[in-house]
């Protein structure tokens, strides 16, 4: 998925005199019915298209956009596609980008404007962090990729079946047994050199490991330090747990430590803030984005969706509350109204920095402090 790629040029782009069309539909089907986002689309894009001038040039370079966004969806999703956010302007510069991710977004919408509307994506993105997870038994390996819930390489390692004879005890002394253990250390040894291959090859965040009470010790012991400084847990998954059970499960775990690291780093914000690189509240942030220093963008998801803000095409500085008559940085006319909190995000991304969200209230200190923190490169 080339969902940070994506999220970057769109960034970049700035506000647009044109109508640019950002389009986020589910498109799994239910049941024997139609997907469920034409009815919407149809009827969001239709009421856009009204509220240009027909025959104007605004109008036309949406008609466009709304043909080929439908086109798009009609003839290029993939099967293991659940969600799609499409971005569209005819007008300028011929704009169409387009991400398919493997889970639902919350809500659907259609929405034209300046800017390209990217915090739903931004949200995915947040959440798109690589697992590598190796399940085992004592002679076969099975190792995956999992990212948003989907699995997206596999790989296995097979060794032969050697069992311990019925007979013997974890005392026994015997070559046999012996040879036995030795052959699931070495399994171990190869399932976890494999796991490390494929975890560096994908760039996984974490390492997760699964299997019985017998070969797990064994896989751990054989992980090299790197690897276990990424170990997200071990759990008793069977070696044949079904893909889409094992997805969930490594979804939810990747998760659940993500939003704990963001809380955490949310906190240190607050405890920091105003020194130390760390930054809280709207004034100070705005002044960071537009000075390219913040490195960590952290928004509340209390921070409210209506806010309004304003961006200038000529020379892309922004602030809150209505726009003027005229750029109070480049005296320029060319100010749009925007949404202030798609604004952060898109100036935190075309500068390079990363965004990510905690859940409201979860950090003491931090929403009642404008719900919006960051850390910057440099103090």
């Amino acid at each position: 998925m080339r969902i940070q790629q994506a999220l970057r040029r769109l960034a970049a782009r700035g506000p647009s005199p044109w109508p640019v069309v950002s389009v986020y539909v589910n498109t799994r089907p239910v049941g024997t019915a139609m997907t469920t986002y034409r009815p919407f689309l149809k009827k969001r894009l239709a009421e856009e298209l009204k509220s240009f001038k027909t025959r104007s040039p605004e109008h036309e370079s949406l008609s466009v956009d709304a043909a080929r966004v439908q086109h798009y969806l009609d003839y290029d999703l993939q099967e293991s596609t659940r969600a799609v956010a499409v971005f569209a302007c005819y007008g300028d510069g011929d704009l169409f980008d387009a991400v398919q991710v493997p889970i639902e977004f919350p809500e659907q919408r259609a929405t034209v404007g300046p800017l390209a509307a990217l915090y739903p994506l931004l949200r995915i993105a947040d959440r798109n962090q690589c697992a590598a997870v190796l399940i085992s038994d004592t002679h076969l390996a099975r190792l995956f990729t999992v990212t948003l819930g989907a699995v997206e390489i596999r790989r296995e390692v097979h060794n032969p079946a050697l069992h311990k004879s019925k007979s013997a005890g974890d005392g026994d002394p015997s070559h046999t047994q012996r040879h036995v253990e030795e052959a699931w250390r070495h399994h171990a040894r190869e399932a976890a050199q494999s796991l490390e291959e494929l975890a560096r090859d994908s760039a996984a965040s974490w390492i997760l490991i699964g299997g019985d009470e017998v070969i797990v010790p064994e896989l751990l012991a054989a992980l090299s330090a790197a690897a276990r400084e990424r170990l997200l847990g071990h759990f008793a998954w069977n070696i044949l747990i079904p893909e889409s059970e094992l997805a969930r499960a490594v979804d939810h775990e990747v998760a659940k430590r993500e939003s704990m690291h963001r809380i955490a780093r949310a906190g240190e914000l607050v405890t920091s803030a105003p020194h130390a690189g760390a930054l809280l509240g709207l004034a100070p942030v705005v002044e960071a984005l537009l000075a390219g220093r913040a490195s960590e963008l952290f928004l509340s998801d209390g921070f409210p969706a209506n806010a309004e803000a304003w961006a200038c095409r000529a020379c892309r500085s922004f602030g809150p509350g209505p726009a003027a008559t005229a750029c109070p940085v480049c005296g320029r006319s060319e100010l749009q109204s925007v949404s202030l909190r798609e604004e952060l995000g898109a100036q935190a991304l075309a500068h390079g920095a990363a965004v990510h969200f905690v859940a409201a209230l979860s950090v003491p200190g931090f929403d009642s402090r404008g719900g919006v923190g960051a850390f910057t490169r440099y103090p």
